[in-house]
């Protein structure tokens, strides 16, 4: 088995809860990194910001052995969970993936929250 230690100047580490979330600042002017779940937690947080006339869409790409993976948008205000999904958007397609969406009308504050679901190794996304 070959292990990779993970530079932190190259993926989004340590925040694996809604304190240590990783703080994306406004959405539209961030490229985020890549995130790495460490195998002996369970979730990873993203604290962000957008107008209020502003929605969008939270994506990952997944694969079949994920399963159980969802995606929960918080008003970062108040915690009330305002959206979850664990459904595979498009299940025949090539490319698998997770969405979620955020609209600013709710709030301009917000938390993601990521959890692995099934998968026990090191979870990169």
């Amino acid at each position: 088995m070959v292990r990779a230690e993970i530079n932190p100047d190259y993926a989004i580490t340590g925040n694996n809860s809604k304190e240590t979330a990783y703080n994306i600042g406004n959405w539209k002017y961030k490229n985020i990194k890549p995130c790495v779940i460490d195998e002996k937690q369970n979730e990873a947080w993203f604290s962000f910001n957008m107008s209020r006339d502003e929605q969008i869409y939270v994506t990952c790409s997944r694969h079949d052995n994920l399963e159980g993976m969802t995606f929960s948008i918080f008003n970062a205000n108040t915690m009330k969970e305002l959206r979850r999904s664990s459904k595979i958007a498009d299940p025949s397609s090539f490319i698998k993936f997770l969405a979620v969406s955020a609209d600013g009308s709710e709030a301009t504050s917000y938390l993601l929250r990521v959890v692995r679901g099934d998968y026990k190794e090191k979870l990169f996304f």
